[in-house]
Formats: structure tokens, sequence, C-alpha cells
């Protein structure tokens, strides 16, 4: 996975913060 530079790119890449942040529940839960 890469790291998303919350400085630059933060609008660009909510979706995909939106999705690991799911993966990542779906893998704890």
């Amino acid at each position: 996975m890469k790291c998303v530079n919350f400085t630059g790119k933060h609008f660009e890449n909510s979706e995909n913060v939106i999705n690991i942040y799911i993966i990542v529940l779906n893998i704890f839960f």
C-alpha cells in the first residue's frame, strides 16, 4: 500500500483513504 501524503494530496486521495479504512475495519472486525 502507498502511504498517503496528507499535506499535499489530501482531497484527491480522500476516497482511497476511506477505502483503506474500510478494509482495515474489515480485517479487524
